[in-house]
């Protein structure tokens, strides 16, 4: 199935520039299943397993789900609406603007504008940290984060807003949102003091992706192709020192880390 998804993707480098990439692959093994990988930017770089890892290969059997024909549906008639990045994004746009809502009545209330942004990432932080909180959880964060003289205000007039947020899908949220709310929560003065600027994520994939993570699945398909040899020719040992080499040459990358205050890279 390897070596059939490196077939692929040099056909995909043999088309035309004029048509672009597909955004899939399906690699088939007749009769047992089909392992789908993506590459949504559509440049022929590399094809990564859709959804993930884990979850890219589907069964023959598994053609009797309602759910897994409109997958293949989907893919072949609308590709790029399985995009996560698009419904991620739709999330997130949802999310800033129920923060921003909040923020506005809670500084038209007379909260300093840093104490509410540092219990706006409070809250951020524990969405991720606790998906499908309840109303009390949500209370418990606001009477902590704000003080005490104004646990009914909160209660009656910024419990809503943030209900509202709390029942939007968060594992769609990215965690980049929190150096937004990390430069909210710092006046101009602290943020030029310790250099606290939100990065966001397409800059640092764009220095990421190239210098050390494109590097590293390339080494990782020579590997693979050579393995695959080393295999049918049962030359087992071999195969085992290879793929422990690579195993060491990956735990042994270091980065600089190119984000100082929110420390968003990946």
């Amino acid at each position: 199935m390897q070596r059939a998804k490196r077939q692929a993707e040099n056909v995909t480098r043999c088309l035309p520039e004029g048509e672009g990439r597909p955004p899939f692959l399906i690699v088939v093994d007749v009769g047992f299943c089909f392992d789908l990988y993506t590459e949504f930017g559509c440049t022929g770089g590399s094809y990564l397993h859709f959804p993930d890892a884990r979850r890219h290969r589907i069964m023959f059997d598994d053609l009797a789900n309602p759910d897994v024909r409109s997958l293949f549906r989907a893919i072949w008639t609308d590709p790029l609406s399985l995009d996560p990045s698009l419904r991620s994004a739709k999330v997130m746009e949802e999310v800033a603007s129920h923060l921003a809502k909040l923020a506005r009545v809670m500084e038209d209330g007379g909260q300093d504008p840093t104490l509410v942004g540092q219990f706006l990432m409070r809250y951020a932080f524990t969405r991720f940290a606790q998906l499908g909180m309840c109303a009390d959880d949500v209370s418990m964060i606001g009477t902590a984060s704000l003080p005490d003289t104004q646990s009914a205000l909160w209660r009656e007039e910024y419990s809503a807003i943030l209900l509202e947020a709390a029942q939007l899908d968060w594992k769609d949220v990215e965690p980049a949102i929190l150096g937004t709310l990390l430069e909210r929560a710092l006046n101009p003065k602290e943020r030029h003091k310790l250099g606290a600027h939100y990065t966001p994520r397409a800059y640092v994939d764009r220095l990421v992706i190239p210098t050390v993570i494109a590097p590293l699945r390339q080494d990782w398909d020579d590997v693979q192709s050579t393995a695959s040899l080393l295999c049918y020719e049962v030359r087992v040992e071999e195969v085992r020192q290879m793929l422990g080499g690579f195993h060491k040459r990956a735990g042994g990358t270091r980065v600089l880390e190119t984000a100082c205050g929110s420390r968003n890279v990946r």
